[in-house]
């Protein structure tokens, strides 16, 4: 009988010890995971929302409130504050969530996904990309291709070209999809 034991004792201090290294690489995962958007050029917000829906984790410089203490509370505005409660939604019954947001200042792209251990959803994590500069390029670009349709010489070259830049936009074929 004293054997069992060990030997079950033996089972739980692995068990206890790969728990603990998962963690520690975790975390070790996400502080680089967070020293990389510091320094990142485009605005990234990312937060992690429990089963209950209380928010975990909250980093970056961008779209979420700072204050927030639950996923209702994450964004200020109410459009993107309800379609980020269904993109929650989705993730909490095991879809992957994106959608386009937009405020009066600014556009953002976002995706939800739901964390799985052991078969099991855990929570649910997000990160927003702020998109307004390609927003606004995007923009700039379909006012040119706008001016210089059927136009004349370099303009039909402007034209041509302008139309081209909005064919390759990845922005214009999220925007299509949305729409």
């Amino acid at each position: 009988m004293q054997s069992g034991n060990k030997s079950r004792l033996s089972k739980l201090r692995m068990l206890v010890d790969t728990l603990s290294d998962r963690d520690i690489t975790m975390k070790r995962n996400m502080e680089m995971f967070e020293r990389f958007f510091d320094n990142f050029p485009i605005p990234v917000t990312m937060w992690t929302i429990s089963k209950e829906g209380a928010v975990i984790s909250r980093h970056g410089n961008g779209i979420i409130c700072e204050e927030a203490s639950d996923v209702d509370g994450l964004f200020g505005c109410p459009v993107i504050a309800e379609m980020s409660h269904e993109a929650h939604e989705k993730a909490f019954s095991g879809e992957h969530s994106n959608f386009l947001a937009k405020t009066e200042e600014n556009f953002y792209y976002v995706s939800v996904v739901p964390q799985i251990a052991d078969k099991t959803i855990k929570s649910v994590s997000g990160i927003a990309w702020d998109i307004t500069s390609n927003a606004v390029m995007l923009a700039m670009i379909e006012k040119i291709v706008e001016k210089t349709d059927g136009r004349r010489g370099d303009y039909r070259e402007i034209n041509r070209l302008a139309t081209k830049a909005i064919s390759a936009s990845r922005l214009n074929l999220l925007i299509q999809k949305e729409n």
